[in-house]
């Protein structure tokens, strides 16, 4: 099924399940489940959390990191370790973006301006190889997800800003 649509899934099988919260880790062994009480506690102000590591493993995780902290201020999107309050999600209909790192619904949060907050995550060296490919492979499949959803982000906020000149011209 791929890293993406599992995430997704995942989400998605929790809002259906009614859930009210989901905490997302990847299963790599570099976080630790120990954070979850953390985010825990900050669901109480926020309800949506970024974790940020200390080094982000891949070139292309830091060009991403860059576009994503000047667009909206996150500093480790690409952190295994995110917390949503699934009310966030419901009853709303959003595109997803294919190969997209598990991030599409949370881009769409971002890009509708909901607040966040972060958590520093400390971790260990991954256990196993990377099921995303190897150095080159895993950093063009970042880089093209990073080009997709600065492309889809673009033109939301050109279409967002016509309507709105036709809504004001009416």
């Amino acid at each position: 099924m791929g890293y993406s649509k599992s995430v997704e899934k995942g989400i998605f099988k929790a809002e259906n399940l009614e859930y009210t919260h989901v905490i997302t880790i990847d299963a790599d062994g570099e976080l630790s489940p120990m954070y979850i009480k953390k985010y825990l506690k900050i669901f109480k102000k926020e309800g949506m959390i970024f974790g940020i590591r200390k080094k982000k493993p891949r070139f292309a995780e830091y060009l991403i990191g860059q576009y994503f902290k000047k667009k909206f201020g996150v500093d480790d999107i690409t952190c295994g370790m995110k917390g949503l309050d699934l009310s966030f999600i419901r009853n709303k209909k959003f595109k997803i973006v294919d190969n997209n790192l598990g991030l599409s619904i949370f881009n769409y949060l971002l890009i509708n301006k909901m607040h966040f907050s972060q958590c520093f995550v400390s971790g260990k060296k991954r256990k196993d190889k990377s099921r995303y490919g190897n150095a080159i492979k895993s950093n063009l499949k970042i880089i093209f997800t990073m080009i997709k959803l600065s492309f889809d982000n673009f033109l939301k906020e050109k279409y967002s800003k016509n309507i709105h000149f036709l809504n004001f011209s009416i």
